[in-house]
Order: C-alpha cells, then sequence, then structure tokens
C-alpha cells in the first residue's frame, strides 16, 4: 500500500512538473510578444513586476495524456485519478491591500492588457499606432496643466512626438491647450542631443510646427467637447543638430520628460561621430562632435524658432580652444560683436582676464582700433591682447612677455592668443586659441596650478561655459556649465499602461 501511494505520489510529481515547463514555457512567449513592444517604446521601464511579465495561472485539473489513468509502477495495476489522495492546499499569500498594490499589479488584477505591437507612426490623426508607445504623465509645477502627456519614438527619417491634454474633466477643452505648455506658457519645446545641441520646437495654434522645415502634425479633435485632444508630430532627422547616439525631449530650458531615446533604425554613421580635437584654422567642423552648452540670455520666453548660442571649451598641451555659434537673429545684426566685446576668461575661478582684440597687417602692424562689429560677410583674424596693459607697441614683434609695468600688470604686451570670427547670412561662429602659460605668468601662478578655465560672452548672455581637468595634459578637457539660470531637470516618469 505504501508503494503504491509513493508511485501516485511520483506520478502528481511528473504532471506538475510537465504543467510548470508548460507554464514556463508561455511565460517566455509572452516575454518574447513584450520585448517587442519594450524595442518600439522610447520610454518604458521594464522591471520584475511588469503585468505584461506575470505567469498565466496554472489549472488544478488537467490530465494525463491516456484518459485520467496512469500506471502504478509498484504493481502494475491502474490508479485512478478520482482514488488518488488530496495534495495539500496550497499557502495563500497574504492578500495585499488595492492602496498599497503597486500599478502593474493593479493592472493585472483587474484588466487582460493585449500585447499591442509597434508597426511605425502616421501623421493622420488617427492615435491608434501610438498604442504601442509607452506615454509620460507630465507635471508642470504651476497649478495646472496645458499637457497631461507625452510620448516620443524615433524612427528612421523622422522624430515622432505626441502631446495629449486631459481638458477639464468633462470632454471640454481647448485643443491648443499644448500651445501654451512651460514656463511662459508659449508652448515651446525642445529636443536636446547628447551633445547638448538644442533643436526648439514650437507648437503653433493654427496646428502647424514653427520654424522646422519639413515637420508634420495632425490634431485628433479641434472641437471643445472633444477632449482628451491630442497632436501628433514627425521631425525630419535631418534637422536634427548634431549627436553621438541618443537625444531626449522635454520643455525647452525647463524639464525634460523623455531620456537617451535611440534612432530603431539604428546609427550607421556612428563611427563617424568622433571628436580628435581641434585645429585652430577658423573652420568649425572639428568642434561638431564636442559637447557644447547654451548660452542665452531671451529666456525660455523667446518667440524665436532657435536658441541663442551655444559654447564650448577644450584644453590641450598647455593650449585652451573655445569655440561659440549663433543663429539668433538679434546676435546676428551685431554681425561679430557679440564676439568681441563683453568677453572674459577666468583662471580657477577667482581670476579675471579681459581680452582687448586687434588686428595685425602683413607687415606686423597693429591696429588698435580694428572694425570689431557690423562686419560684412566673412571671416576675420584677430590677436588677443590684456585690455589693462598699455598700447605702447606699433608692431607685434614689440611685445614682450616679460615686460612689466611700475602697477605690477605683468604680461601687458603680451599677446596671449588669437581669434577667427566669421559672420555669415545665417550662423555666425568664433574660436579662439589661448597660451595658459601666459595667462598663468601674468597672475604670477605656474601653469600646473591652473584648475578650471571658463569663458563667459556678455553679449550672448551671462552663462559661463567651462573646461575643467589637467590644462597640460593631452587628455579632453571636461566640459561644465555653470549657468545660474535655464537649468533642465529630468521630470519623474510615471508608467502608463499600454492599450
Amino acid at each position: 500500500m505504501q508503494d503504491r501511494e509513493r508511485g501516485t505520489k511520483n506520478g502528481m510529481k511528473q504532471r506538475m512538473a510537465a504543467l510548470t515547463a508548460l507554464c514556463l514555457a508561455g511565460t517566455l512567449l509572452l516575454s518574447g510578444g513584450w520585448s517587442q513592444t519594450v524595442l518600439a517604446s522610447t520610454v518604458s521601464d521594464v522591471t520584475s513586476g511588469s503585468a505584461l511579465d506575470g505567469t498565466p495561472d496554472a489549472t488544478d485539473d488537467a490530465q494525463p495524456a491516456d484518459g485520467g489513468q496512469e500506471e502504478d509502477p509498484a504493481d502494475g495495476q491502474e490508479a485512478s485519478v478520482a482514488d488518488e489522495p488530496e495534495a495539500p492546499e496550497a499557502e495563500q499569500p497574504e492578500e495585499v491591500p488595492e492602496e498599497q498594490q503597486e500599478p502593474d499589479e493593479l493592472l493585472l488584477e483587474n484588466e487582460q492588457l493585449p500585447v499591442a505591437r509597434y508597426e511605425g507612426i502616421t501623421i493622420d490623426g488617427d492615435f491608434s499606432d501610438w498604442d504601442a508607445i509607452a506615454k509620460v504623465s507630465v507635471d508642470e509645477g504651476k497649478g495646472w496643466d496645458t499637457v497631461d502627456e507625452v510620448a516620443m519614438v524615433w524612427d528612421g527619417d523622422y522624430v515622432y512626438l505626441y502631446f495629449m491634454a486631459v481638458g477639464n474633466g468633462d470632454g471640454s477643452g481647448d485643443w491648443v491647450s499644448v500651445c501654451g505648455a512651460g514656463s511662459h506658457n508659449n508652448g515651446q519645446y525642445a529636443i536636446t542631443t547628447d551633445l547638448g545641441r538644442i533643436l526648439p520646437i514650437q507648437l503653433m495654434r493654427d496646428g502647424t510646427v514653427g520654424g522646422i522645415d519639413g515637420a508634420l502634425a495632425a490634431v485628433n479633435n479641434k472641437d471643445w467637447f472633444g477632449a482628451p485632444h491630442m497632436w501628433e508630430v514627425a521631425v525630419p532627422s535631418s534637422a536634427l543638430p548634431e549627436y553621438t547616439n541618443t537625444i531626449s525631449f522635454g520643455l525647452y530650458q525647463g524639464q525634460t520628460f523623455i531620456s537617451d531615446v535611440a534612432n530603431l533604425q539604428g546609427n550607421p554613421d556612428a563611427e563617424d561621430k568622433k571628436f580628435n580635437g581641434v585645429v585652430y584654422d577658423g573652420l568649425y567642423g572639428d568642434w561638431a562632435y564636442y559637447p557644447h552648452v547654451l548660452i542665452q540670455y531671451a529666456t525660455a520666453g523667446t518667440q524665436e524658432h532657435v536658441d541663442d548660442a551655444e559654447g564650448a571649451m577644450y584644453s590641450t598641451n598647455g593650449l585652451l580652444y573655445a569655440h561659440v555659434v549663433t543663429t539668433m537673429p538679434a546676435h546676428l545684426q551685431e554681425a561679430g560683436g557679440e564676439f568681441t566685446a563683453a568677453v572674459t576668461i577666468r583662471i580657477n575661478d577667482n581670476k579675471d582676464f579681459y581680452p582687448e582684440f586687434v588686428t595685425v597687417d602683413a607687415d606686423g602692424t597693429i591696429n588698435y582700433t580694428p572694425q570689431l562689429y557690423g562686419l560684412a560677410p566673412g571671416t576675420y583674424e584677430f590677436y588677443m591682447i590684456d585690455s589693462q596693459g598699455w598700447e605702447t607697441a606699433t608692431n607685434i614683434s614689440q611685445f614682450a612677455e616679460a615686460d612689466d609695468n611700475e602697477y605690477g600688470n605683468k604680461y601687458h604686451n603680451a599677446v596671449f592668443g588669437r581669434m577667427y570670427v566669421t559672420v555669415g547670412s545665417s550662423e555666425d561662429n568664433m574660436e579662439y586659441e589661448a597660451d595658459l602659460s601666459v595667462l598663468a605668468r601674468k597672475f604670477g601662478i605656474e601653469t600646473d596650478e591652473i584648475r578650471t578655465v571658463s569663458g563667459q560672452w556678455g553679449r550672448i548672455g551671462q552663462e559661463w561655459v567651462t573646461t575643467a581637468g589637467t590644462p597640460t595634459g593631452a587628455g579632453v578637457g571636461l566640459f561644465l556649465c555653470l549657468s545660474t539660470t535655464g537649468l533642465a531637470y529630468v521630470a519623474q516618469r510615471k508608467r502608463k499602461k499600454q492599450v
């Protein structure tokens, strides 16, 4: 009898093992389907408690393949399943109050969700193709929300953006609500690349996107009682500023909603997007894949479709390099003056150098009063001297690095560096090269005592662009933005269910 019971128990174990294997196979199959959704989703955080990762409940009445009976290995007699002793009831987990359950647990308990599959986005006002894309809740922190939910997917030639405004809760609401987002209620968003380059995105009240050629937009419903109102936007990938791998999306000079999204179609040019150092030559292309930061004075309230300016600093082998580029119309009107006035180089946070820009003729003659603004389109080179020095030399060959004066102003007649300025119809650029050893001697310190070097262009904004590290080394200087305004922060992302 004991052998018979033992055989029966062994049979039960075999059936349970088979059921377990079947459940695991089903789980893996479900997980495979979800992995495709995660690939299409740009912001989902897949966790071990995900509703779509749950294992279906195993049934308790599974029968053997021979119709419900099995051979007893002990005596060769058939044993009926009905004759088997009942298995002990499995211990049930303590029920967790609904208000303490995680969102995914609630979804698993209350709903059986279909696995939406991403098959591309079409800008047509039909939002069913967004079902496979995870949505991010938005809280602007200003007492009311003009946009409640966003999403982004980067697929090949376009970056697709989704906006949703809930409305007033009774089906009413203004379809242009999302055009009032941001600290200045101007509906200005931004895509920021992993190099700090910014593409402002202005949602217009006529249902279009301002300032981006080739951008497309559609709205689900423009009726007052058509809430929730949804927008979908396509931004050409060709309009993106320089990036290496990923982009982020949020408010211009405000919250970042979605971070570090890569192109679903891959990045075939990734190997070409590398920074290989700077050559001082006034061509600027070697700065393309070096991180830049925003320099601005117009704030998030600007009505322009471009940012003010972007700047970067880099040091190597005892030389300091800086680059600034602007497409802001107000700066372009200065035609070079934005780079030649109110410029400061700061050493170690407390030693400021104010350069004066002069030109030098082919024979070395110095022009202390060259034209510095209102320049015609073209590229110009200036020499960088000390604005606090004495303008006694007439030829560049007369500048002596060891020249002191009775006021203790060292190296007032030294050449600290040179600068190229390029004035264009839609973009102005500048880069300078400065000798850190001359800057160090001016302040009576050794070059290896320089910890940080910062630059400011007061005609563009009050932000400081900084390079840190060992300036005499061969490595790339780290960049930091020490701005006091316009800092972006990452919003808390709340997962929304897939529908």
